[in-house]
């Protein structure tokens, strides 16, 4: 069996394939991507993400790769898991990007092992006049 469902605000169409043999379904996602290639293309080449002092759009992630990073274990809406997006998409994702510019974080340790210091040193304070 066969069928094929369509989201509209998306543009992503699901085509399901059901076995009766292995009671299995079978998901594949497709978009149209091309619109939004065109235009993180026109904005790399007129440099239109990389001016200063203000904020600038750095990538783009349809739906359609954002089901491929979580095949790879990667959550685009988790802060944690946001050095291996920017990783991922240097890498292998790099036409989404709206600049030529390279972008990374250093890995997130979760808040509960957060450990908190002051800027001073423990022990007697000198104060000179």
């Amino acid at each position: 069996m066969r069928w094929t469902e369509y989201d509209a605000y998306t543009g992503v169409t699901e085509i399901n394939v059901a076995s009766d043999m292995d009671e299995e379904v079978t998901v594949h996602r497709v978009q149209d991507v091309q619109p939004l290639l065109d235009h993180t293309a026109e904005a790399r080449n007129t440099k239109a993400a990389d001016g200063k002092n203000q904020v600038k759009l750095y990538c783009s992630i349809p739906p359609v790769v954002q089901y491929e990073l979580l095949n790879k274990g990667i959550n685009v809406f988790n802060p944690d898991h946001m050095p291996k997006v920017l990783a991922e998409i240097n890498t292998n994702y790099r036409h989404l990007k709206y600049t030529d510019k390279t972008h990374a974080l250093g890995s997130r340790r979760p808040s509960s092992t957060v450990k908190q210091e002051s800027s001073t040193p423990p022990g007697s304070l000198l104060i000179q006049s």
